[in-house]
């Protein structure tokens, strides 16, 4: 038999929306083959300041204000325009300029005006003053192509939201 918990998750759970960014470019592209030509995500422009939970920079750069537990929910879709060829595009977490976070992603297309969609959910315990940037990469292993796209909405009813090339959302846990 297993022991009964008080814990309730649809009454004991109650996040907060901290930060909600889009990117509005509709490409992010490195500026070359390999880690010289890499490129910072960003997540459109920026909100927030010192005295705000989150605060979001321009390039993508994000410091947390306000140390906790958070949830973050990343989606990046990658893709290409142009060259013939196979182009391998890899993505990390680098968190306070010192170096990366977990493992790389790499994202193989091999065609042109083909999406791959990529998700990173985490839950985080983070320090006052974390920094956390985001980066992707041409590998030198496959063509100079690639990089983020966003999705083309054609949107005659306005009923739709935009498709983002990169997509980022922070929640925290409040009391309920």
């Amino acid at each position: 038999m297993y022991p009964t918990s008080k814990f309730k998750p649809s009454r004991d759970t109650v996040v907060e929306r901290v930060l909600t960014a889009n990117s509005v470019d509709s490409e992010q592209n490195p500026t070359g083959l390999g880690p010289s030509n890499s490129v910072l995500i960003n997540m459109g422009p920026a909100q927030g300041d010192s005295e705000s939970v989150i605060q979001l920079f321009a390039d993508g750069t994000i410091i947390f204000n306000v140390a906790g537990f958070y949830r973050a929910k990343l989606t990046l879709t990658f893709g290409r325009v142009t060259n013939p060829g196979v182009a391998e595009i890899l993505f990390r977490v680098m968190i306070d300029g010192l170096g990366q976070s977990g493992r790389t992603v790499s994202q193989k297309i091999s065609t042109a005006n083909l999406l791959s969609t990529y998700e990173l959910d985490a839950w985080v315990t983070v320090a006052e003053g974390t920094k956390i940037q985001f980066e992707i990469m041409r590998d030198s292993s496959g063509n100079n192509s690639g990089g983020l796209l966003a999705g083309t909405v054609t949107n005659d009813s306005g009923a739709w939201n935009p498709a983002p090339c990169a997509t980022l959302l922070i929640d925290r846990p409040t009391n309920p």
